[in-house]
């Protein structure tokens, strides 16, 4: 390197020494450049250029170019005939006069320097104690030589911004590896919790793109048929690419395909690779803009499943340490999604379970207009242990609803075996507290470690009389001209909590008008409230419909009530 003047003696160079030190990212550099060297040289504009991490690209950072040129020329290979690339290569410094000069050596600087009235330039290269690892260039107007002064003046100037490049360059470094390692491991902690290949793809797109530090990305996933791609999960593409692009066949000439096909990702650094390659996205890469295009294959166990690819808004190269990325990203989506596919199909398997086992039709009676429903899981399809049962002997209605802690098949399971079971016991039994022991008898043999909640009302649809009783569940609410309010009567265990459970019964006379509403928690909880509040929201719905048939009353509660975390079920009955 050039020497470099006592400081003390140059309040000039002083002033930019104590600027680029505070620099903390190669763009805060290239900005210390444009105040405090621009200027002093009577030039217009700068720019910088520091190695990638291996190496073979440049990234530029530039200030006073027009943006377009600024976005092509983000990073250029270290073997581009350009000065700058040029500089690095020889560690040789180039005082251009004219542009006609910069464009004798290099051609391509005519289309760098078009349109900017740009004629003199200095490219002079950074160095380290090691090698040549940048650049920094400065334009201005007017066509001239460099006098020697300015280039005197120059040179250290130079040696200071190359002492801070080195820094911040290594600053760079570190935080796209920052990046990387936390965008992995936010993915690795999504993948441990989420359940269903939807809830995959939108992982991958939301922390890939991110930790890749690119602008869109977009996961494909196989059919079962092995031969067409279907789009997933997409962000940062353009509506109408989006839709041509959401389903094609495996064997179409497009980049997905070919990773599909090959089992082996694929790295497009400028359009040119790209639509070298495949002519006809020539097209659409024009009218997206996207500059390079990196797609892993999504591998589970060695089949390939599908693509997860990101693309950049400019020229980029992708580097190992983000082709390495990229990859491990891949295989860990593909083995999250068998993961999720292998859930996806238990949960289809509990859900036709669950739906054999809850009633297909609620049995009526005469004298009452009852309705039941049961609504899963939102956005899941995940099936759980709530459930519901009529049963009608003569002028005595029993009303049953349960919760069977847990989801999935065992759940389903476990409240077939508990309504079934409670269904044959009720065929010589109608008291409600004693069906409860009994039930609990009956859970407790099975010997598993089963916790549920039951309760039961007794409609005796001749006197108009309720007999209730509860096993852990959530009270009945009863409703009339006069207001609503919850059963108040004793709580026993829940099933399978203790085998000397005790049950009793509470009754009362009901009105011509009252309706009766028995439901799950799934109704009245809520993360971000208390259940008071949610006992009390389901009271005021009530009170608020009171002309509604029992169909439309369960359809509004449910709407009006949406569960967040949990399955619902739900009874309304009133007197005819």
């Amino acid at each position: 390197m050039g020497g470099v003047e006592p400081l003390g003696r140059d309040a000039e160079l002083a002033e930019f020494n104590e600027a680029a030190a505070k620099a903390l990212t190669s763009v805060e550099l290239v900005e210390q450049v444009a105040t405090k060297v621009l200027a002093p040289m009577d030039a217009d504009a700068a720019s910088l250029g520091v190695l990638c991490e291996d190496d073979s690209w440049i990234d530029v950072w530039t200030v006073g170019f027009p943006d377009m040129t600024v976005q092509r020329y983000r990073q250029v290979p270290v073997d581009a005939p350009l000065p700058g690339a040029a500089a690095i290569r020889d560690g040789s410094e180039r005082w251009y006069e004219s542009a006609a000069a910069a464009f004798a050596e290099f051609p391509e600087t005519a289309d760098i320097l078009a349109d900017t009235g740009y004629e003199r330039a200095a490219v002079l290269p950074l160095e380290d104690e090691r090698s040549t690892f940048g650049y920094l260039a400065v334009h201005a107007r007017g066509a001239r030589p460099w006098s020697e002064r300015e280039q005197r003046r120059l040179r250290p100037l130079r040696d200071v911004c190359a002492a801070a490049a080195a820094r911040t360059r290594r600053s760079d470094r570190d935080h796209a590896a920052l990046i990387r390692a936390e965008g992995l491991q936010r993915l690795t902690a999504e993948f441990s919790v989420v359940r269903y290949p939807q809830e995959v793809a939108d992982a991958l797109v939301a922390h890939g793109v991110t930790a890749m530090r690119a602008q869109a990305g977009a996961v494909h996933l196989l059919d079962h048929t092995g031969t067409t791609l279907r789009l997933v999960g997409s962000r940062g593409w353009p509506a109408d690419e989006t839709a041509r692009f959401a389903e094609f066949s495996a064997h179409d000439e497009l980049p997905a395909a070919w990773v599909v096909t090959n089992a082996a990702p694929a790295f497009y650094d400028t359009p040119t690779d790209l639509v070298s390659r495949y002519p006809s996205l020539g097209e659409v890469q024009h009218a997206v803009g996207d500059g390079a295009w990196a797609i892993a294959p999504l591998i589970a166990h060695g089949v390939v499943v599908g693509t997860f690819g990101v693309t950049f808004e400019t020229t980029h190269h992708i580097a190992d340490a983000d082709r390495a990325l990229l990859l491990a990203m891949g295989k860990l989506g593909g083995e999250a999604l068998e993961r999720a596919r292998g859930y996806e199909q238990v949960e289809l398997t509990a859900s036709a379970l669950q739906r054999a086992l809850l009633p297909t039709r609620v049995v009526g009676h005469p004298l009452l207009d009852i309705a039941a429903r049961y609504d899963p899981k939102p956005g899941t399809g995940e099936v759980g242990g709530d459930w519901y049962d009529v049963l009608v002997d003569g002028d005595d209605v029993l009303l049953l609803i349960g919760d069977v802690a847990g989801h999935g098949i065992d759940a389903a399971r476990t409240m077939g075996r508990v309504r079934f079971g409670l269904a044959a016991l009720a065929t010589r039994e109608h008291d409600p507290a004693t069906l409860l022991g009994q039930a609990n008898r009956h859970v407790l043999t099975s010997r598993r470690d089963e916790l549920i909640t039951c309760a039961i009302m007794r409609i005796d649809t001749c006197t108009r009389t309720l007999t209730w009783a509860s096993a852990g569940h959530l009270p009945a609410l009863l409703a009339d001209q006069h207001g609503a309010w919850y059963i108040e009567g004793p709580v026993g265990m829940p099933f399978g909590a203790a085998s000397d459970a005790d049950y009793a019964n509470a009754s009362f006379d009901a009105s011509p008008d009252t309706r009766i509403v028995m439901f799950t928690d799934g109704l009245v909880e809520r993360r971000d409230e208390s259940l008071t509040k949610g006992f009390e929201r389901l009271r005021q719905s009530v009170i608020e419909a009171p002309d509604l048939d029992s169909d439309s009353l369960c359809d509004l509660l449910l709407a009006a009530h949406p569960h967040q975390n949990d399955d619902t079920a739900l009874i309304a009955v009133s007197f005819v």
